[in-house]
């Protein structure tokens, strides 16, 4: 794959790794109806833009190495994930109320930045910004959203965000965060 750019307007579908290789490209998923992404294992971008208001289902692992910009639409990811492999706060961008990862979404981090992680269901938004101070083997957070809430709530006694209780945080249901911790050999 030479560096450029793809424009797609329907599915995408890649039956082996070595027909595409994402390079410096970036890839506009702006169809009219729904679009899909297939591939057997996972599928790698550099960047990807995504302007359809039906938005974008992957039944795969879906790897971007830089830059994932909402224009319009959300990224459905059923039990996949979404995994934005740059470490800076900045590489996702234009997020919003119908600009969101419906599922599962992975960054990977570094201390000293705050990550916006844009999740929600297929009708219910919830941004989840977190500060890394310090992330000491940390490598990357995995966050998805559930609604309703299925279980109890947070003791709010004892649990508190920035002095808020953890019970009036979220106003659809809850969020978990699943930690990737690399431990020294």
């Amino acid at each position: 794959m030479l560096d450029g750019e793809i424009y797609l307007k329907g599915n995408w579908s890649n039956t082996n790794d070595a027909f595409f290789k994402e390079g410096n490209s970036k890839v506009y998923f702006q169809g009219t109806t729904l679009q899909t992404l297939n591939t057997p294992t996972k599928e790698s971008f550099y960047q990807v833009s995504l302007n359809n208001a039906l938005g974008l289902d992957i039944s795969t692992k879906m790897e971007i190495n830089n830059q994932l910009t909402f224009v319009n639409g959300k990224i459905s990811t059923s039990s996949n994930e979404v995994h934005i492999n740059s470490v800076g706060p900045s590489f996702i961008s234009g997020h919003g109320l119908t600009r969101y990862v419906n599922g599962n979404l992975r960054r990977n981090i570094q201390p000293g930045g705050t990550y916006d992680f844009p999740v929600g269901t297929a009708t219910q938004y919830e941004l989840t910004t977190i500060q890394f101070n310090s992330a000491s083997g940390l490598s990357s957070l995995l966050v998805d959203f559930k609604s309703p809430h299925s279980g109890t709530f947070p003791d709010s006694s004892i649990c508190f965000i920035n002095a808020h209780s953890t019970n009036d945080m979220l106003n659809y249901g809850y969020g978990q965060q699943h930690l990737i911790i690399l431990l020294p050999l």
